[in-house]
């Protein structure tokens, strides 16, 4: 049950970490204006659990929407 889905964090070195979780909420940095994420609560991890990641070098934290768009096309051929 629940929706698994993947967001990726890609740093400032090139490198890309896909987490699979089923729930994803973050926080971002208003107090400076830059608008990046400075932290994040996450539920139901089935992939990748980052333990501390340094935020100042992330770039982009994105959601990935093909496992989703994959998850509902199932559903639509089981009913």
């Amino acid at each position: 049950g629940g929706l698994i889905m993947t967001i990726r964090f890609i740093l400032k070195n090139g490198k890309e970490i896909d987490m699979k979780c089923k729930e994803f909420n973050a926080t971002y940095d208003n107090f400076t204006g830059s608008g990046m994420i400075n932290s994040y609560e996450a539920k139901g991890i089935t992939e990748n659990k980052i333990i501390g990641i340094d935020f100042s070098e992330i770039v982009a934290v994105y959601r990935l929407m093909t496992d989703e768009i994959t998850d509902s096309k199932k559903n639509e051929d089981v009913e």
